[in-house]
């Protein structure tokens, strides 16, 4: 396994990880099998989508939008970050990509983000390889 730190600036922030992912995937010796790629943080999120500003933004205010106008969250006595845990439960904390001669298989304009909900923090992504014989 892996590890890559990350350091966010902002409560809500997109941070393209995809070269370093790529490139530790080209130092790895797996031909053909899955990268998966996961936090271990219940306040932050894998995607992967189009890293065009515009729709970066969109992801952001739609993110921050999940939870807007409601109140009452009983979490929020605690850390007042309950949107942060809920926009993790709807995007999810890993992603798996195909490895094929090896390379990443992602599509043209695919680019894998980590999603910061509650920053700004230091936040840890794990790496891990599973090669595929057949």
């Amino acid at each position: 396994m892996q590890e890559l730190s990350i350091e966010s600036q902002k409560k809500v922030e997109l941070i393209n990880i995809t070269e370093h992912v790529r490139s530790r995937v080209n130092n790895n010796t797996i031909s053909d099998g899955i990268c998966i790629v996961y936090i271990p943080h219940t306040t932050a999120a894998i995607i992967i989508n189009e890293d065009e500003a515009g729709l970066l933004s969109d992801i952001g205010t739609f993110v921050e939008s999940l939870a807007e106008g409601k109140t009452g969250w009983k979490h929020d006595k605690v850390d007042q970050n309950t949107p942060a845990h809920l926009a993790n439960i709807a995007i999810g904390c890993e992603k798996i990509i195909p490895i094929q001669n090896g390379k990443l298989m992602l599509g043209t304009w695919q680019s894998i983000f980590f999603l910061e909900l509650d920053g700004p923090k230091k936040r840890e992504i794990y790496l891990e390889y599973i090669e595929c014989k057949g």
